[in-house]
């Protein structure tokens, strides 16, 4: 039976880490995403950078967990009120 990813109920960080446990050892991935796996290919990149020259700095943090705050206008939803947003931006 194959694996199967939520990504309603579960972070991309342990989607990310539940592809890892599905792939064989030294397996040589090149992944092409959309949408959530997009955002599980991404980590699954990082995870592979030269620690020694290539560092998490905190602008490129800043950048992956920003959130998209145009989705809500688009599907015609209002924007967070501040405390609900507050919320979301201690979540991440």
């Amino acid at each position: 039976m194959p694996a199967r990813f939520y990504s309603l109920t579960v972070s991309p960080i342990q989607n990310a880490l539940e592809v890892v446990q599905h792939l064989p050892a030294k397996a040589v991935v090149h992944p092409v995403t959309h949408s959530r796996g997009g955002l599980v290919g991404e980590l699954l990149c990082i995870a592979q950078r030269d620690k020694n020259t290539h560092p998490l700095l905190t602008d490129l943090l800043q950048d992956l967990f920003t959130a998209d705050r145009t989705l809500a206008e688009q599907i015609g939803l209002y924007p967070l009120d501040t405390g609900a947003a507050k919320a979301r931006d201690a979540t991440y």
